[in-house]
């Protein structure tokens, strides 16, 4: 599958998710949809100095007051490889605040004029802290892919709607 195909697949699965209508009424924390971002600091990663991470998931929660989610996630490390992630999120959302993310993808990374594609995994863990529908915390990532790992940690911000 070339990067064309790959990024119509991920506007496709995108429009589907937000497409999807919902006649349900939740309460203010009923983390129905949800939009967020973490940005935070992977240490060491391929054998460079710290760099910046930014990840970002669209969810959509399975069921009435659910805890279970289900989205896309994208994930960017700012280094010289421009290492890029796609990955369809399975999330829990324990009633402590804790939440956990498995996200299994495609990974995209840059060596010269060529493009790697490559399968990964990530795992991620949250604390949310929450004011109305939106909710913040600190965030761990970690990244398994064909040549090792990476972790980072950060902060998550999230909006619910």
């Amino acid at each position: 599958m070339n990067k064309q195909q790959i990024i119509f697949l991920s506007f496709t699965i995108i429009s589907f998710l937000l497409g999807q209508e919902e006649h349900d009424h939740h309460d203010e924390h009923g983390h129905h949809k949800e939009l967020s971002i973490a940005l935070g600091v992977t240490p060491g990663h391929d054998n460079e100095n710290s760099k910046i991470t930014m990840h970002s998931h669209y969810l959509m929660g399975i069921g009435n007051h659910s805890p279970y989610a289900i989205g896309i996630s994208l994930e960017t490390i700012f280094d010289k490889h421009k290492h890029n992630s796609v990955g369809l999120v399975g999330l829990y959302r324990f009633e402590s605040g804790f939440t956990i993310a498995y996200v299994p993808g495609l990974l995209f990374v840059e060596h010269g004029n060529d493009t790697e594609i490559q399968f990964a995994q990530h795992l991620e863990l949250c604390y949310e802290f929450e004011l109305k529908q939106f909710h913040l915390g600190p965030q761990f990532d970690l990244g398994i892919e064909q040549d090792g790992f990476h972790y980072g940690f950060g902060i998550h911000i999230g909006f619910d709607f």
